[in-house]
């Protein structure tokens, strides 16, 4: 069966890196430009729109160019059959041909690809551990046909409004769109080269059904509450217009004057190089660095980015309808899991008042600023807090929540039976922790100390050590509001050494796992397997990889592995990726606790992706699927049916003890 690649350039009043594919594509200032296609290694060929070439309009502009009868016949090959598309992040090409294709094209088509059919060479690149952007893909791969980095100015010219808010006109610029066709083309050589090399990543079996969840709750979408997230963004514009005046009072500078306002605080001892909300906090950590109260005008900066917060004006920019599409994104994490885009409901703010659904019904009813601090606190903590509840379905939703499945799924790698033993049982195990840390009877152990047990048990299975336990043990007592428990190093050490006496095949499989990635570098083309997993250095798309195979028959793969010395006369097991917090690749280092991590995780997504295909089959509508989360409209079935279908796990999983809680909800909330 032939391989299909399509390409799209358009114009639209909308931004497409505000609002999203979905809501780009659904603006109805968006049009078409043009469509390259290919069908397997043959040159691509373009098409234009009707409104570009009518019959009795501009079609003498382009005589070279009328409509091309094999693309024509390939658009006819591919919606008549089963073939596979591609597109380069796909999302876009998705949500174009579902809202444009026909209008733009009606002269020339009549229906459009099954949803099913789409691929992404975007996606492809992911797994291969590789970047997702098409032009330093191409780089990475070497490859001939690389992207024509000329075409950001064609982009501006023709696909972006004018100051005046009208567009330049193919008609008006024929050499300039002619170049803008051969940009297009380009795009689809590159994609054709990429998909070329890389399709021993080619989707089959249960990852191609991941990738059909994946188009599937995209193309449903996410519900949201478009009154009452209005009525959130009058409160948060005026709370933010007083601190925006805060903090030029204290800075004399605008808080987006990015260059500046980071030049003001390093003047003041500011440690960071950049005002990213993840470097503010961590700065936001350390007081010793303050001056001159600093520490406290990077508080206003942090509440004026907080994401959470501004994620109420991104639902409005991104949503169609009461529906915000495009939320997730296929393999956005190394081990294959999902991450978040647009909303990215992933990183919500964990609420720090009680009573969000109390706060959310007064927002949604119109309360005011003054009514709303009056009631619950500082309007921005309020709205950050109630943020989850205005992804709101019309019915109500199903909203079932994966239990502990990492640290199930740690002790089921490592087959510490005992421990799954306790989970079928459904006995608690974090009491159980808590009494090994603190020589207490389970009737004896404290709610703060069972606290502190949860987090050994959650937090020690990937080899961590005392200094950083004590650390996370710190920030979380904090969050948490934990005052009976005296956190130090001595009681971070205890409770470290519980963990591994308890867990010693856990903490077997992280020096297993280590030895048998070493052993895989120096011997490429042997197989080393430790319990359910196996490791082996292979060339693969002409990269040598170092290849962790999970239970599911997934892989995690890890490009250029190499042997380093490290300073301390030992040496590292190192490979090519984006390094920790920055836009640059380079050598990145992993080891035997950090492997096991990635193993669990993507054990863990493959449990959760199986679980979200069992649910869509089963006739759910899964909108939303969040860390360890899913949510699906209330249809009727039951909660109860829809836990089952997550909890129905495959054969290469037996023996793991999956077990998911779940209700009906009136909005999404945090179970």
């Amino acid at each position: 069966m032939s391989v299909f690649h399509i390409d799209y350039e358009s114009r639209s009043k909308a931004d497409l890196t505000e609002v999203g594919a979905y809501r780009y594509a659904a603006d109805p200032s968006t049009r078409l430009l043009m469509m390259a296609i290919s069908k397997d290694d043959q040159e691509p060929r373009i098409l234009y729109p009707s409104w570009i070439l009518a019959p009795d309009f501009h079609f003498d502009l382009f005589p070279e160019e009328k409509p091309d009868q094999i693309a024509v016949a390939w658009w006819d090959e591919l919606v008549n059959s089963d073939s596979e598309v591609y597109a380069h992040y796909a999302g876009f090409e998705i949500a174009m041909t579902q809202h444009r294709l026909l209008e733009d094209f009606k002269y020339l088509f009549g229906a459009i690809p099954k949803l099913s059919q789409w691929r992404c060479t975007a996606a492809l690149g992911r797994r291969a551990a590789l970047p997702g952007s098409l032009e330093k893909l191409g780089d990475a791969l070497k490859l001939e046909q690389q992207k024509d980095k000329a075409g950001k100015l064609l982009i501006k010219k023709f696909s972006m409004p004018k100051e005046d808010g009208t567009f330049n006109e193919p008609w008006d610029f024929v050499p300039e769109f002619d170049a803008f066709s051969k940009y297009c083309l380009q795009d689809v050589r590159t994609e054709q080269a990429i998909e070329k090399r890389l399709r021993p990543f080619a989707l089959k079996g249960e990852s191609l059904n991941t990738w059909k969840v994946d188009c599937i709750i995209n193309s449903l979408g996410v519900p949201v509450n478009v009154d009452g997230l209005q009525k959130a963004k009058v409160v948060l514009d005026e709370a933010q217009s007083d601190l925006i005046e805060d903090f030029r009072t204290h800075t004399k500078l605008n808080p987006t004057q990015n260059a500046k306002v980071l030049a003001w605080f390093q003047a003041r001892g500011y440690p960071g190089d950049n005002m990213q909300a993840m470097t503010v906090a961590d700065a936001l950590k350390d007081t010793s660095w303050a001056k001159d109260q600093a520490d406290k005008v990077l508080e206003i900066k942090a509440d004026l980015s907080f994401a959470s917060v501004n994620k109420i004006k991104t639902m409005l920019n991104c949503q169609w309808h009461g529906v915000v599409r495009g939320t997730l994104l296929y393999y956005g994490a190394g081990p294959g899991r999902w991450t978040g885009h647009l909303i990215q409901p992933q990183n919500f703010k964990r609420p720090t008042i009680k009573d969000t659904q109390e706060a959310y019904a007064d927002i949604c009813a119109g309360f005011d600023r003054d009514g709303i601090e009056l009631l619950y606190g500082p309007a921005i903590e309020v709205l950050s807090s109630s943020i989850r509840h205005f992804i709101h379905p019309p019915k109500g939703a199903y909203d079932a929540d994966y239990s502990a499945i990492e640290a199930r799924g740690v002790c089921w790698l490592a087959d510490q039976q005992d421990a799954l033993q306790r989970f079928f049982n459904d006995e608690d195990s974090y009491i159980d922790m808590a009494g090994v840390i603190f020589n207490r009877d389970r009737k004896d152990v404290t709610k703060d100390q069972r606290w502190l047990g949860k987090q050994t048990v959650l937090g020690c299975g990937y080899q961590m050590g005392p200094p950083r336990f004590y650390d996370q043990a710190i920030t979380n007592a904090k969050k948490f509001n934990i005052k009976g428990l005296d956190v130090t190093m001595e009681l971070a050490e205890r409770a470290v050494a519980a963990y591994r006496e308890q867990y010693s095949k856990v903490k077997q499989l992280w020096y297993d796992v280590d030895k048998a990635a070493r052993n895989a570098i120096l011997h490429p083309g042997q197989r080393y397997t430790v319990q359910k997993l196996s490791f082996v250095v292979s060339t693969v798309a002409g990269i040598p990889f170092l290849i962790m195979k999970l239970p599911s028959g997934r892989s995690i793969v890890y490009p250029y592995p190499m042997l380093e010395d490290n300073d301390d006369g030992r040496t590292a097991i190192t490979y090519w990726a984006q390094l920790p917090k920055k836009q640059a690749w380079g050598r990145v280092k992993i080891y035997g606790g950090l492997l096991v991590e990635n193993a669990c995780q993507g054990f863990a997504a493959d449990i959760m992706a199986n679980g979200a295909w069992n649910a869509i089959n089963d006739g759910f509508e899964v909108f939303m699927l969040v860390h360890d989360q899913a949510l699906a409209h209330k249809n009727g079935m039951g909660i109860q049916r829809f836990c089952d279908a997550l909890t129905n796990i495959p054969a290469w999983a037996k023996g793991f003890p999956a077990k998911v809680d779940g209700k009906e909800v009136p909005f999404y909330l945090k179970l």
